[in-house]
């Protein structure tokens, strides 16, 4: 879904509800989730787009192989397992799904991508019950990571892709046409195999720019997005083991970076073309950090049975941790999926458990802070 930057999803019922002092995680009222069981009954990789153009995130429960994938259109205004409408499709193969705006028509498009030389069809996002059309026009050659820029203007502007090659060879971006056919060209790029590829918007113009992260002491870097194509590339030393994670700013994008060992964690305030680096409160190092696609929140989610899921919010410039919940303790190894399912304006979790294992939806309540 193609939305306008200043209104990416704030999540103002925890924001306005959580005063947090530095050193000190205190809990969000449960009063501000709403909790609702669900049932996915799978072992599914979920991908969240506005598929169905209804301005709710839908999931599209994707299975690897030869299994049933099944697609759920969100209903605005309902909540609930119930308020999802089932489609079912068969992908029938093994794929590394990319999801974007890629066709031209502001909705969500995925690419079935798979290593090879096989083709990779797109899925374009059709306003028709089939919801999907299927363009046999791809192939991407090669063993490639891929990474979407997401371009939030206003006009005929498309997502982009970052293919960083896995071993030899070379890295490419790929712009689409937005001609409703998936057209495209595509760029040469030097990345690198030894770093891990983020996007975000970190010098305030609406089109994503990258984040190239080495662990240690491998060196990272920043490249920004120009007018045109290609990048202008910015020094950058970070040092340390983490797992960064983009969060949203109202401006421009930071970083929070997780240590889940001994390095501090710490928060990356973006100034354009560099970033000042802040402490944040210490988070339990048994742990995953998940993104959202909510302005200034991101979330630790513990890998210790027993242990409360962690939020991460940007209060002045800096980063401060918080508890998600008083009384759900979701438990090790399950998977949280964010997206807007009630089209509220606010991002909501459904925690997924793989097989048989129990689901909850967590609707963030919808408080205006002002």
């Amino acid at each position: 879904m193609r939305l306008v930057r200043s209104l990416r999803l704030p999540l103002v019922a925890l924001l306005a509800a959580i005063a947090v002092n530095a050193g000190s995680a205190e809990s969000a009222d449960d009063a501000h989730w709403e909790y609702r069981m669900a049932s996915v009954e799978g072992v599914y990789q979920p991908l969240v787009g506005d598929f169905a153009g209804d301005q709710g995130d839908d999931i599209l429960w994707y299975a690897p192989g030869e299994g049933v994938d099944v697609l759920w259109i969100a209903d605005a205004g309902a909540r609930g397992s119930d308020s999802f409408t089932r489609v079912r499709f068969s992908v029938d193969g093994d794929y590394r799904p990319v999801v974007g705006d890629f066709v031209g028509d502001d909705y969500d498009d995925i690419l079935w991508y798979r290593p090879g030389t096989t083709p990779d069809p797109i899925w374009a996002s059709v306003p028709t019950d089939a919801v999907f059309e299927r363009l046999d026009r791809m192939t991407v050659d090669g063993d490639y990571r891929p990474e979407v820029l997401r371009d939030y203007r206003d006009g005929a502007h498309k997502d982009r892709i970052v293919w960083q090659r896995t071993s030899k060879g070379h890295d490419a971006v790929w712009y689409f046409d937005g001609d409703g056919f998936g057209g495209h060209r595509s760029g040469r790029l030097e990345i690198r195999t030894d770093v891990a590829v983020r996007a975000g918007d970190w010098d305030g113009d609406h089109v994503d720019d990258l984040l190239l992260y080495g662990p240690g002491t491998v060196d990272d870097g920043l490249w920004l997005s120009g007018s045109e194509d290609g990048f202008t590339e910015h020094p950058l030393e970070i040092n340390g083991e983490y797992q960064p994670v983009t969060i949203i700013g109202a401006e421009r994008d930071g970083v929070f970076l997780f240590g889940p060992g001994a390095a501090a964690d710490r928060y990356l305030r973006s100034e354009g073309s560099s970033f000042t680096s802040a402490p944040v409160d210490s988070f339990p190092t048994g742990g995953v950090a998940h993104g959202a696609d909510a302005r200034g929140f991101a979330f630790v989610h513990s890998t210790t049975p027993g242990t409360r899921e962690d939020g991460f919010v940007v209060e002045a410039g800096a980063g401060r941790r918080f508890k998600l919940s008083e009384s759900h303790d979701i438990g090790a190894g399950i998977r949280p999926v964010t997206g807007d399912f009630d089209a509220d304006g606010v991002v909501d979790i459904l925690w997924y458990g793989a097989g048989d294992r129990p689901d909850e939806l967590w609707y963030a309540q919808s408080l205006d802070p002002t």
